[in-house]
């Protein structure tokens, strides 16, 4: 094998990682009959999943680039093409129960073949809803599939629990939808926009990650751990540079960017993560540099997470990012905060958009029911709470901190601390 099993400097070691998305696209394609009782249509090209490229080019619907129409304060989308460029697998850490990870690697990512120092992958790390969160919203996703039906009828996800983590449920709802959401059959709605077109639409080559959430209570697991997710970012460079690279002696780079996002419950989940690992001074305090926020769980007071109260008292030590997309103006609180003791003026309720070069770290999208119109409700859905990573996704991405400098066609990250770590490898 070319490359090394532990990084170049801190020799972290890399988590042994098994590549089993052929085992997920067979249980993908044969959805047990539940699931087909429901109406759940398995697209065609998930038979053929490793020889595909998501998203495929055909129009998809996106957001316009400003979040919110200036004029008219509302939420407008637009349909648009988009060339393909990520390619998926499916990894499981350790053993036959250990946990699953979908990547989707860009193609338009620069990995010279000829470079024995390749640079780090760009990760961002999105966190789904636990399935905790998925039942009420069932008949929101599919409203005319249940047209009529009582509630005590309408089947829950994730119900089935024999095999984990390889059961169709967990792989359909938290992989597959996420890459590429699939419409009811009976609808007549466009197809909304998976994550990876989300990103290669932002052109910002990201290497999406989706770690499987087994239960509020498990979180993510193994990777809960700052530490350990390190070894997993290590786990997933290797495999992909092991794929794509050829070199007599590859070094394997340190991890030097994580973004994490997080959905509705989702957010709780990474708050966990925050919480646990607040104290590291390594891969936390210095590589993890962004979170987006997508809706953290609106209007409940029972149900609320304290995401955004934890990584506001972080802003002032450590150099982190936050984008926070909500309709919940009690998680807009602690952040409001921190810009009015920097003096500047912002009103939630009439600006609803606050992006300050004076104080760059904190980006707010305020967006409550009544900036998604009748025309959005209509093509999107009728809660779109549902679907804000699918609708902002995109506007978060080309808000990154990170710069990516262009070759060609291709891209690579341009880290500030690279140069640095490449000068302090011994000489060949």
């Amino acid at each position: 094998m070319p490359f090394a099993s532990v990084s170049a400097i801190s020799k972290t070691p890399a988590l042994t990682l098994s590549d089993v998305t052929d085992h997920c696209i067979s249980i993908l394609t044969a959805p047990p009959m539940a699931r087909l009782s429901e109406g759940f249509v398995v697209p065609p090209w998930v038979s053929t999943y490793r020889d595909k490229i998501i998203p495929p080019d055909e129009e998809r619907l996106y957001v316009v680039d400003d979040v919110l129409n200036p004029a008219r304060d509302r939420v407008v989308t637009m349909l648009d093409k988009v060339p393909s460029s990520y390619v998926v697998k499916i990894f499981q850490i350790g053993s036959p129960d250990g946990q699953l990870l979908l990547v989707a690697v860009p193609n338009d990512l620069l990995l010279d073949p000829h470079n024995k120092y390749p640079f780090s992958l760009p990760f961002l790390i999105h966190l789904h809803p636990t399935p905790q969160d998925t039942p009420s919203n069932h008949r929101r996703l599919f409203p005319s599939l249940y047209k009529g039906v009582p509630d005590n009828d309408i089947p829950t996800f994730f119900k089935d629990l024999s095999g984990f983590p390889f059961t169709w449920d967990f792989l359909f709802f938290q992989f597959l939808m996420n890459i590429m959401p699939v419409n009811e059959a009976s609808s007549s709605k466009p197809t909304l926009v998976g994550l990876p077109a989300q990103l290669k639409k932002a052109d910002q080559p990201f290497v999406l990650v989706i770690p499987m959430v087994k239960s509020f209570q498990t979180g993510i697991d193994k990777l809960n751990s700052a530490t350990i997710l390190e070894q997993c970012l290590l786990g997933i460079q290797l495999a992909v540079f092991s794929e794509r690279i050829t070199v007599p002696d590859g070094v394997l780079p340190e991890v030097e960017w994580v973004s994490f996002s997080a959905f509705s419950i989702g957010n709780e989940v990474l708050d966990r993560f925050v919480q646990s690992n607040i104290r590291d001074t390594s891969i936390f305090a210095q590589k993890i540099r962004e979170y987006i926020l997508f809706d953290p769980p609106p209007n409940n007071p029972s149900n609320r997470s304290n995401i955004v109260l934890h990584l506001a008292r972080l802003l002032d030590k450590l150099s982190k990012h936050v984008m926070l997309y909500g309709e919940d103006p009690w998680y807009f609180g602690p952040l409001l905060g921190l810009i009015s003791r920097r003096r500047i003026s912002f009103n939630l309720m009439v600006e609803k958009l606050f992006s300050e070069s004076a104080l760059p770290k904190i980006f707010l999208a305020f967006l409550p029911g009544s900036v998604f119109g009748t025309e959005v409700k209509t093509i999107v859905a009728d809660d779109p709470h549902a679907v804000f990573p699918s609708l902002f996704m995109k506007d978060a991405i080309k808000r990154t901190w990170l710069q990516f400098t262009a070759v060609g066609a291709q891209k690579y990250p341009d880290y500030p601390a690279t140069v640095k770590w490449i000068n302090s490898l011994p000489s060949p």
